[in-house]
């Protein structure tokens, strides 16, 4: 898209859900297949470590031991690192061109040159994230505890007046920690696919999103709306021939599994559209 369409340097929700859902649809079989590849190894690593003696043992008698919480640890990092390189093949095959032949594979090697920095990218995000996050439960819980420690000294009235404004902080903060957090989102895509450093890429992703981050947003609540809205037909549907717990149970996790690639759709066409705007090629 050229600076000329886009009226004041702004992308357009409606245009970007419309090429996100086109991608998603003319890719539809490949990324239903990642998406289920990306269950059916969560499924293996928790089966993997309830199998484990220390996490049996740790779920036996409700105590989490050194063992157990390092092999926890494990898992963790574990599901990390799949889950990334399944978005990246997901993602490279969204950027493939039409005549490559076998992409999936292309779209694999290339997926493990770049899960690095991905990762890098997304370590500092949830670093901020964590951080943030344990900036405000400070906030809260040292208000409760300044009340508690005040209320008779200082009267009901003031020791209110400080839980309220600790309390203000939380809210301020934890705001804040999710809006920054959200200006901070292309960042990973940045890092894998600009080469750029992992700390440098949150500052490059803020600044691609600011002046559009509220229409950046407003293409992914398309999306939810449209997951929301299938969901519930397909759910209105089903009810009208069978009340059977297991089947409508299923219907969510189905929907998600084949709807959830339009939302990894929605995040690369708008990281395109907004570096596009910067005058760099996505």
């Amino acid at each position: 898209m050229k600076m000329s369409e886009n009226k004041g340097g702004q992308i357009h929700p409606a245009q970007i859900t419309k090429e996100a859902l086109s991608l998603w649809a003319g890719n539809l079989i490949p990324l239903v297949a990642i998406n289920a590849t990306t269950v059916i190894a969560q499924m293996a690593l928790v089966a993997t470590l309830r199998a484990t003696g220390p996490m049996k043992e740790a779920i036996r008698s409700g105590e989490i031991n050194a063992a157990s919480f390092v092999l926890f640890g494990i898992f963790v990092i574990s599901s990390i690192v799949i889950n990334s390189f399944l978005c990246l093949v997901a993602l490279n095959t969204l950027r493939r061109k039409r005549e490559a032949r076998p992409y999936l594979l292309a779209a694999a090697k290339d997926a493990i040159k770049r899960t690095v920095p991905f990762l890098k990218s997304f370590f500092f995000v949830w670093c901020f994230i964590i951080v943030g996050i344990v900036i405000s439960a400070l906030f809260f819980q040292g208000g409760r505890a300044l009340y508690a420690l005040t209320v008779k000294s200082l009267g009901h009235g003031l020791a209110l007046a400080l839980l309220l404004a600790t309390s203000t902080v939380f809210v301020v903060v934890a705001i804040s920690v999710a809006w920054y957090s959200f200006f901070f989102s292309l960042a990973p895509l940045i890092a894998a696919y600009e080469h750029k450093p992992a700390i440098a890429s949150l500052r490059f992703s803020r600044d691609r999103i600011r002046g559009n981050a509220l229409r950046y947003l407003a293409a992914f609540a398309i999306i939810f709306v449209l997951y929301f809205v299938v969901g519930l037909g397909i759910y209105g549907v089903i009810t009208r021939f069978t009340h059977n717990k297991l089947i409508l149970e299923l219907i969510d996790p189905d929907v998600l599994l084949v709807f959830g690639p339009a939302a990894l759709a929605t995040w690369y066409v708008s990281y395109k559209k907004l570096t596009e705007l910067k005058g760099k090629t996505a």
